[in-house]
């Protein structure tokens, strides 16, 4: 599980991490005034944790009228029949941004600025003469290329090799 809630925090950020962790651990429904009981958390930071889980296909709600009051009130739960399957597909379409991230690093030549470290295309370097527009500094090429690249590579695989393996437990 450690694993799924790395990937929502990447993705999401802790607070959604911290909503979905605690929705797999509680086992049952919950309803937002009961999350934020347990986490601490402001009812309107659960709401966006929960939309953000709810369009990727993590969690799904029912809701209730009070009878007292009239509100409605909503009871959140983990999606487990949905789980692998939406895990699969944001994997997927992570690893479709990173490959259009990774043909970009590998078409360009890149310079940055010593200074701020702003990062500019050769072209974009070439319209700036060479120098940096907020500081006046020289570009220098970009020594980090090759590791952005190598990173993407290995990120992208990661992530195949994740797929694969939840492919197969099916």
């Amino acid at each position: 599980m450690e694993q799924l809630y790395t990937f929502i925090e990447r993705l999401y950020g802790p607070e959604t991490r911290e909503v979905l962790r605690i929705l797999y651990e509680s086992g049952q429904e919950l309803t937002e005034e009961q999350m934020a009981e347990k986490t601490g958390l402001k009812f309107n930071v659960i709401r966006r944790a929960l939309n953000k889980l709810m369009e990727s296909g993590f969690v799904i709600y029912r809701k209730q009228r009070d009878p007292d009051t009239g509100r409605l009130i909503f009871y959140w739960r983990v999606n487990f029949e949905n789980l692998r399957p939406a895990l699969v597909a944001r994997k997927k379409a992570v690893i479709e941004k990173l490959r259009l991230r990774l043909e970009y690093e590998r078409d360009n030549i890149f310079y940055t600025c010593p200074t701020d470290g702003l990062r500019f295309t050769f072209d974009e370097a070439m319209e700036y003469g060479m120098i940096c527009p907020r500081c006046g500094s020289p570009l220098e090429p970009d020594e980090r290329q090759e590791q952005i690249v190598s990173i993407l590579e290995e990120v992208i695989q990661k992530l195949e090799e994740e797929i694969a393996k939840e492919e197969r437990r099916g």
